[in-house]
């Protein structure tokens, strides 16, 4: 996954040299206008890793540092943005995303001692996140799409398949994307966006007195869409 992302952001990068040579696209001062847009994606699964993770007793100084890892299904994602473009090249906009949920396929601790793993069946434990954005469109033409930057604040949710004494909270933290865009017809992009979100998570079991500190930690997605800006 790690190595599509990577040549995922090259082939982008390499992209932006190219609209940055076409003559044509020259700033019009007078070009300034308002859309709003509407898109949905899809992802196959990912992985969450959390790099700083620790477990001990929440009575006692023991506590074993190790990482951690959580295979995730796939997920679709739809969402709204507000987009201002100045002139034909360059935009920023202000938008919300919301993803559906995604199994929670596996759990992976790695400490220096070994590994130790569960696979969770059916029914699993799922995510759900949803995430305000905030993206600055690099290049923008209306005949052949954009290359845009952008931030993104998640609110992760997780959902307990089984009834157990584990109470596990997730809180929200910044991540980032790119996109680029290809203009099929008149307002319809094919999108292709690369997406990492981060959060913090921390599990407690207060009846056998233990806990598990994730730290923050990221997954990386690719997500393939459809956005429709009117």
């Amino acid at each position: 996954m790690r190595d599509s992302l990577v040549f995922f952001i090259l082939a982008m990068l390499v992209n932006i040299s190219c609209y940055a040579r076409e003559p044509n696209l020259t700033r019009n001062s007078k070009d300034s206008f308002f859309h709003v847009a509407l898109f949905g994606q899809y992802s196959p699964g990912s992985k969450l890793g959390f790099g700083s993770y620790v477990s001990g007793s929440t009575v006692g100084p023991v506590i074993t540092p190790g990482a951690a890892e959580f295979g995730t299904g796939s997920f679709t994602s739809a969402g709204l943005e507000f987009i201002f473009f100045n002139g034909p090249v360059s935009g920023f906009s202000i938008g919300y995303s919301s993803d559906s949920s995604r199994d929670i396929e596996h759990k992976q601790i790695t400490y220096a001692s070994g590994t130790a793993t569960r696979t969770y069946f059916y029914p699993r434990d799922s995510m759900q996140n949803s995430s305000l954005l905030f993206n600055y469109y690099l290049i923008h033409t209306p005949e052949r799409g954009y290359i845009l930057l952008g931030l993104n604040y998640s609110n992760p949710k997780w959902t307990q398949a089984t009834v157990t004494n584990s109470q596990i909270s997730l809180s929200g933290d910044l991540g980032g994307q790119i996109s680029m865009g290809f203009s099929l017809l008149k307002g319809v992009i094919l999108d292709l966006t690369a997406r990492t979100t981060s959060m913090k998570m921390k599990s407690t079991d207060p009846i056998a007195a233990t806990f598990e500190d994730f730290g923050r930690g990221q997954i990386a997605d690719i997500l393939v869409g459809f956005k429709f800006i009117f």
